[in-house]
């Protein structure tokens, strides 16, 4: 079985792998404006890169206009196109596209379906983030509406929450009738920690936390600085990746990861000395950021495979406040103060040692996903 896998190869590593775990052969076609590659980085597993799409493309400030064409500029827009059909052409017997993640990959899902060459190609799209908009603005809308526009061309979709499947189902009730898996797409067991270190502050007993989030202070909702220090300043010791503006004793930097560290199971091994992790955006409220309210993003999918607590601002990310909960593997805060009260006390080593006891339930599963796959091709024969 193979897989138009369509996506940015660098955000698209744990997909790529879970196909290949699944005996799916993914013919990686690689969205990314930007940067381009001979192969898949990092793997384990040599996978090339079939086609770099946007490599030598004349369309102007692809970063930019690539969701502008997701509409019937598509169908007049043949290099692009030809681009696409002779990778699928030269890779033979491709079964499906394999879409990753959401409404990010849609122009060129638009692309496929728009051309009766290729149109009849079963898709399956991969939600992450949805919307990836921070907030409720314009772009926001533009993405509902181009969800509700692409809707139909779906054949499948893993969603990976509940919160998100409402959202789904509210724009476009047509997608209740299709195939859902409604988890998370969750990490490969390559991602599991390479080992187990032993627990920081063990015998000082000091409330430790790891933030593997990113400083990327391009955008705002990652500038989660200040609630760091708020930690700090109360008594936590905070880890994070190196960035300027967090002077405080009780912060420790570190020199970020690479994407070999994350796939070898060394980021997580690291992360399995803390007593929790914390999952934040800069965002204060959910009520008018529709994202925060249905996404369950990768900062935390990762802290579920290192098998460490996850630690959040109450009230801010209903998906993941409601899976914590659910699943009992951390807990929202309301204050700084509140948060270091839960990780000094004693029933916390209760929690360490579920979260630990659950990684692997929280790693991904080959044979569901392929059986799901089979599901979606039988019903369109």
């Amino acid at each position: 079985m193979k897989a138009l896998h369509l996506g940015w190869v660098t955000d698209s590593l744990k997909t790529i792998l879970a196909l290949h775990h699944a005996g799916i052969e993914p013919v990686v076609v690689n969205t990314d404006p930007v940067r381009f590659f001979d192969k898949v980085p990092a793997l384990p597993v040599h996978i090339p890169v079939a086609l770099n799409l946007y490599e030598n493309s004349r369309v102007p400030y692809p970063h930019l206009f690539r969701q502008f064409l997701v509409s019937r500029l598509f169908n007049r827009w043949l290099p692009l196109f030809q681009l696409l059909a002779r990778t699928i052409k030269e890779n033979g017997g491709v079964d499906f596209v394999f879409a990753h993640w959401g409404v990010g990959v849609l122009p060129e899902v638009a692309m496929i379906k728009s051309r009766s060459e290729t149109a009849r190609l079963p898709l399956i799209l991969n939600m992450g983030t949805f919307p990836t908009a921070p907030s409720g603005a314009l772009t926001e809308r533009l993405e509902l509406r181009i969800f509700r526009w692409i809707a139909p061309l779906v054949d499948g979709l893993i969603i990976p929450s509940q919160e998100m499947a409402d959202l789904i189902y509210k724009l476009s009730p047509a997608m209740m009738e299709k195939p859902a898996l409604v988890k998370p797409m969750y990490y490969p067991k390559e991602y599991l920690p390479a080992g187990i270190l032993p627990k920081l502050g063990e015998h000082d007993k000091r409330a430790r936390v790891v933030f593997v989030g990113q400083f990327d202070l391009s955008h705002r909702i990652n500038d989660v600085r200040k609630e760091l220090l708020s930690l700090a300043q109360i008594g936590v010791y905070v880890h994070c990746a190196a960035v300027d503006g967090l002077n405080n004793q009780n912060i420790v930097q570190f020199q970020p990861f690479n994407a070999h560290a994350l796939v070898s199971g060394t980021l997580t091994r690291f992360m399995t000395q803390f007593g929790a992790c914390l999952v934040s955006y800069n965002v204060t409220t959910a009520s008018s950021r529709l994202r925060f309210r249905t996404s369950i993003p990768s900062r935390f999918l990762i802290a579920l495979i290192a098998g460490i607590p996850i630690i959040l601002p109450k009230g801010r990310f209903m998906a993941m406040e409601n899976f914590v909960y659910r699943e009992k593997v951390g807990y929202a805060f309301q204050t700084p103060e509140h948060a270091y009260l839960i990780l000094i006390s004693p029933s916390w080593d209760a929690v360490r040692e579920r979260c630990a006891e659950k990684r692997k339930k929280f790693t991904f599963e080959p044979k569901e996903f392929k059986l799901f796959v089979q599901h979606i091709l039988q019903r369109l024969d």
